[in-house]
């Protein structure tokens, strides 16, 4: 048996319409047209579905019989074609997506908030995952989307860089190094350092960082919330390497902000996929959204604290000579 959407819709309208000619209005065609489309349907059920006459129809005992598995038949398929075309415009089905700490509370809100609006019947999903474990999540296809880092490439992902972060120095106002204008490798390892963890972008750019300068950093402690380290440098235990982009949220009393350098540190941010991979509509409407809010100057500047204020540029061979081994 192979019965057609349209001789089901033309069966439902003809029976609600009394009438094959009110039908066919309803459907958009001739009444030839929709009187063809029930006589291929009673052929193919080997039924008569209507007695005719030359005023009026009535369904038969068989149409009768048939009327409610169609019009629940023509109402699923109805909502499918809305709901399809709802996913081809990015307005239904679930979207997932991964997001570094640094973005997550930062630019990822806006973004987030705009896309709710725009897009109310979609369920987005986010991690807030490590840089390393982000690349894995897109990789194997856990999430569509990532916004964060590319520490490391992978054949089977593809990068599209957005903005530039720079690391920078959280110290407690009475530091010794909150007297300086900015903060060296070198000058940092002599005092108490509160990491992230190795899986993470900001250890992994610091690191990287360390060993260009010639020294190492052995952490003191370690944690993976960039909260808990901005409250640990206020308590005076030690000092914080952190991307600035986290910072412009953050309650920074008693604390100083100074740029890392020798070499300074700028960290590439952008979106992440899978190589060959298409996004779906959703993903593509979310991507566009995270272009808009990604800062024209592609620069994250270094917030002003107490004491002397810093410039965010840093100088071609501080932000070339690191980045291009990180890439």
């Amino acid at each position: 048996m192979n019965l057609s959407f349209r001789q089901l819709q033309a069966f439902v309208h003809a029976s609600q319409c009394g009438s094959f000619s009110a039908a066919a209005d309803l459907m958009g065609v001739s009444q030839p047209a929709l009187s063809q489309l029930i006589r291929q349907m009673e052929d193919e059920l080997g039924l008569p579905l209507f007695h005719r006459t030359t005023r009026r129809i009535s369904l038969t005992v068989a149409g009768r019989e048939i009327l409610g598995k169609a019009q629940r038949t023509v109402r699923q398929m109805e909502d499918l074609s809305r709901h399809a075309e709802d996913l081809h415009a990015g307005l239904q089905g679930t979207l997932t997506i991964a997001v570094i700490a640094s973005v997550a509370c930062s630019l990822f809100p806006l973004v987030l908030a705009q896309f709710d609006r725009l897009c109310p019947g979609v369920a987005l999903v986010f991690q807030e995952e490590p840089a390393s474990l982000l690349l894995e999540r897109v990789r194997h296809g856990d999430v569509e989307l990532g916004w964060g880092l590319y520490p490391t490439a992978h054949e089977e992902l593809v990068f599209e860089p957005l903005g530039r972060d720079q690391m920078v120095a959280a110290i407690h106002a009475d530091h010794p190094l909150a007297l300086r204008e900015s903060v060296t490798w070198r000058a940092l390892r002599q005092h108490k350092v509160i990491s992230a963890s190795r899986q993470s972008g900001v250890r992994i750019y610091s690191d990287r960082a360390a060993q260009a300068a010639g020294v190492e950093i052995r952490p003191s402690y370690q944690t993976g919330s960039l909260s808990t380290a901005i409250a640990l440098v206020r308590n005076g235990v030690g000092c914080a390497v952190l991307p600035a982009l986290a910072l412009d949220g953050m309650n920074l009393s008693d604390i100083v902000v100074r740029p890392m350098e020798k070499p300074g540190v700028w960290r590439e941010i952008g979106l992440v996929q899978r190589r060959g991979w298409p996004l779906s509509p959703s993903a593509s409407l979310f991507a566009g959204l995270i272009r808009q809010v990604s800062r024209p100057t592609g620069r994250t500047e270094v917030p002003v604290t107490q004491g002397a204020a810093v410039s965010a540029s840093p100088s071609s061979d501080q932000a070339d000579g690191f980045a291009s081994p990180c890439r």
